[in-house]
């Protein structure tokens, strides 16, 4: 009696977990999450080039101020001198008492390393989707928490707040690892959980990265803007003031303004705005919102991945421009 008892409570749990209400299957999450990481793979890369373009740009406009004696550049604090671990130069910008150091290595460092955290975090939803035992399940879940806990903290550090602590809590699975291996369903339920529990925790921290980041890319493309306007505009002087209109002033006209319109899609762009608006939507899929179906769901990713394919070329013709004025 006792082993049909043992028998009959396991059909029962058996049961309880094939006919869970709300279950979506994980293949429907395949694709989309797929797609997702590779398309935040793209825009990471993209702008990491961007970056790297702004940071140059910057740089070259830190050595003109000093060589006008319009900023100076001074051994950091505490470094240097014998006995030191380190020596480093800072420049600051005359007028001022603001140290930069010098050169720049990237125009947003911690939006640079939040960025590497959201690439985590995309790997680990999409090796949730992968996993195939419920050990490997919660592994990458937690991964990917680790990789939401990275971005929650360099957004701390970079609003002043160094010493904070993450707010997002480990993923344990709910239901008993002993039975895991014995039914696929419970694999993929346990997939879809995960990524519930994973993208609803991960939210805080992808919204406060997109204002961020988004804030600081704007800062630091204005640079690039300006020095494209001052490029346009005496470009137009000099066709406003020319009293024959040329093929050759029509064609320098019609250059300066490409590329001034060039500079300002690619500084405008906002990838993270995207992102979290396809991952918003995911989340709310994932968790049941009565407002957002897997159907929007995949349309906001998809229109995510357009997006980054989109920036790629702003962003390549950005440089493009960029390179041709350094040979001009």
């Amino acid at each position: 009696m006792k082993q049909i008892s043992i028998a009959v409570s396991f059909c029962a749990f058996m049961a309880s977990i094939m006919v869970l209400p709300g279950c979506s299957s994980v293949a429907d999450y395949q694709q989309p999450i797929t797609e997702l990481n590779e398309s935040m793979n793209y825009s990471v890369a993209t702008i990491e080039q961007i970056d790297s373009e702004l940071t140059a740009a910057q740089n070259k406009r830190w050595r003109e101020l000093i060589s006008k004696e319009e900023a100076f550049l001074l051994e950091a604090e505490d470094s240097c001198a014998l006995g030191t671990k380190l020596c480093s130069v800072v420049v600051i910008a005359k007028g001022s008492d603001k140290e930069q150091v010098f050169p720049v290595t990237s125009m947003m460092p911690n939006a640079a390393e939040a960025l590497s955290g959201l690439k985590g975090y995309t790997e680990g939803l999409k090796a949730i989707v992968d996993a195939d035992t419920a050990a490997s399940i919660i592994s990458s879940a937690n991964a990917a928490l680790a990789s939401a806990s990275k971005i929650e903290l360099e957004i701390a550090k970079a609003n002043g707040r160094s010493s904070a602590a993450s707010t997002i809590e480990a993923y344990s699975s709910p239901l008993s690892n002993s039975f895991s291996w014995l039914i696929s369903q419970y694999i993929d339920r346990g997939k879809v959980k995960a990524l519930a529990v994973a993208t609803k925790r991960a939210q805080p921290a992808i919204e406060s990265l997109a204002n961020y980041y988004d804030i600081a890319a704007s800062v630091s493309a204005s640079l690039k803007a300006s020095e494209a306007l001052d490029n346009f505009l005496k470009a137009q002087s000099i066709f406003d003031d020319s009293s024959v209109k040329n093929n050759q002033e029509i064609n320098q006209y019609l250059a300066a303004a490409s590329s001034y319109d060039t500079v300002l899609k690619a500084g405008s762009s906002e990838p993270m705005k995207k992102f979290l608006i396809a991952h918003t939507a995911l989340n709310n899929a994932l968790n049941g919102s009565e407002n957002v179906s897997l159907a929007d769901a995949i349309a906001a990713i998809k229109e995510f991945k357009k997006h980054s394919e989109d920036f790629k070329g702003l962003v390549e013709a950005f440089i493009q421009v960029a390179k041709e004025k350094e040979t001009n």
